[in-house]
This record gives C-alpha cells, structure tokens and sequence, in this order.
C-alpha cells in the first residue's frame, strides 16, 4: 500500500494542479514540456556532484534551458472578427505559462463598420469570434497552428474618404428611418450584396463626382494610352481602348444614362491610371430590366452569379 504524508500529498495535489492550469493555458504538450525542463533543473540544483560531474550538470542544464523557453514562452497571433460587420482585431500576445504578459493590437476598420457607425447605428461587436492564426513557440518557431494564406481584407479607411463620410451623415440626417433600414436589412438580414453593391456604391459613386474624381468613361479612354488602361471592374474587356469605348457605348444602346470611370481613393484624376466602372441606372423600372438583362449576359462567363449586379432601387451600380 502506498502511503503519503499530509505534506506530500500537498506537494503532488499542488503539482498536479500547476500542470493542468498550464496545459489549459499552453496544450499539455508544452505544459509537459515544461514540467520536464523543470524537474531536469530542479534535480541539477539539488543534487551533490563532486569533482569534475558538477561540471557535467551544464549538458544537462543547457538543454532544459532551451527547452523550458520554447513551452513556457509564446506569443500568438489572434485574429478576432465581428460576424455581424466584419470588422477585424488583430491582437499579438506575448505569454509566460500561458499567461499574457504583453499585448499589442491593430484595427483597420472596415467600410460596414464605419458606415453603420455615421449612420448613427454603430456595431456593438457583441458576437465576436476569436482564432489564432500564427502561435510561435519561444517567440521563434511558427506551429500548431501556423496557418498561411490570406484571412481578411484591409483597408476600409483608405476608400472610406472624408466625403463618403460627410455624405453618408448628412443621408442619415435627411432620412431619420435610414439608420433603422439599413440596420435590419443589413445587420438582422445579412444582406451584405445590399450594402456594398447598391448603397456603398452610390455613396462612393456620388462622392467621387463631388470630389472631381469622375469622369466621363469615353473621355477618359479615349485620353488613356492602351499601355496604361486598367480598369479594375471591367475584367477581361478592358483589353484595349477601342474593345473598351465599344462597350461603354452598348451599355449606353442598352439603358445606361450614363457610364463613369471613378476612383474612390482621391481627386487625383492624372496621375492614377486604375479606375472603377459605374453605370447610373434609369429611373424608369421598365428602362433598368434590359439593362440588368445586358450585363448579366456580358459577364456571364467572368463573374460567378453570386457576384452580378442586381436592382435593389440604387441609383449606379458598379461593372
């Protein structure tokens, strides 16, 4: 039979309980681990070596060094979203037996997040999800987990300029029932193609005009050397100016009362070659219909369905 003194079973109870706190914190991988770097050291401070095997203690104690920094010390990359806007924290923590020591954060904010917070309703990130991305053992070595690739996407502020900001304001301020709206279309319904293909893109659109950064699509193609023509949204048909003012003028055969290459990012119209394609839309239902009809056609093979403009009452919409 196996007997313990009271102390012992303190000692063992109290061991034992270190052990599980750390594995809950660190994986019982690094927590065992950690509790043989600890016993290795521990024994080369209690034992009584004579002569020269005192020395030897420094192999030993070399590699449990080596061994108690790798499991006890960690930082992790984690990355935190809110389902709701989509908005995303990234957290860096540097941690000691699991136990966060240092912290360090960054937000980009998205364009849902800052536009639902001028809108008056701002996002309360009540659900948000936590994952860690990257945990690097002994704040060198990436694994378990070290997940490549890319998680999200930046930056709401470089295209939510002050003058979407501004318009998206006063657009609250002129409709009272807006914030209410766009909240349960958006928020409660998950209507995200709504927000950023009807109501963002008129905002942004508007915006662009107000800044001087508009211009007519055909004057700009027309003024664009084909070496340089990039417009983003237009895939594979912006190949070359004249393929590209052809079909600026089928869209204009088809409906369209107007077709604008934009920038969202600044007034600068010379110096910035990447544009966005905006199509202002007729007021009449009648008119929209063989317009939706043409585009769906022409993207067809380029956009998956998913992805195609569809008619939620907007006044543009992006191609």
């Amino acid at each position: 039979m196996i007997r313990f003194s009271i102390r012992s079973l303190l000692i063992v109870t109290a061991l034992l309980g270190a052990y599980f706190a750390v594995g809950q914190q660190l994986g019982y991988l690094a927590a065992t681990g950690v509790a043989l770097a600890a016993t290795i050291l521990g024994w080369a401070w209690a034992c009584r070596l004579r002569g020269w095997w005192r020395w030897a203690r420094v192999l030993v104690v070399l590699p449990a060094l080596v061994l108690l920094w790798f499991t006890a010390f960690d930082s992790l990359w984690v990355i935190k979203e809110c389902p709701t806007c989509y908005a995303q924290h990234d957290v860096q923590l540097y941690r000691f037996l699991g136990a966060p020591i240092v912290s360090d954060s960054y937000q980009d904010p998205n364009v849902m997040t800052l536009a639902l917070a001028d809108l008056g309703d701002p996002c309360t990130h009540d659900r948000m999800e936590s994952s860690v991305k990257h945990r690097y053992w002994g704040n060198i070595i990436c694994a378990y987990p070290c997940v490549s690739g890319t998680f999200g996407l930046c930056c709401g502020s470089d295209v939510y300029t002050k003058t979407v900001s501004t318009r998206v304001r006063g657009y609250a301020m002129k409709e009272p029932q807006l914030a209410a709206d766009v909240h349960k279309r958006v928020v409660e319904n998950g209507g995200r193609e709504f927000f950023y293909d009807a109501f963002m893109v008129d905002q942004f659109v508007l915006a662009a005009i107000e800044d001087g950064a508009a211009i007519d699509a055909i004057t700009w193609l027309e003024d664009s050397k084909t070496d340089q023509l990039r417009m983003v949204e237009c895939s594979s048909n912006a190949l070359d100016n004249e393929r590209s003012t052809q079909l600026v003028r089928d869209l204009q055969a088809n409906g369209a009362v107007e077709v604008l290459a934009y920038w969202m990012n600044g007034p600068d119209i010379d110096n910035e070659v990447q544009a966005n394609l905006a199509i202002r839309l007729p007021a009449e239902e009648s008119a929209r219909s063989p317009l939706f009809e043409y585009v769906h056609q022409h993207t067809e093979s380029t956009w998956f369905d998913d992805d195609r403009p569809k008619d939620y009452g907007q006044e543009f919409i992006r191609f």
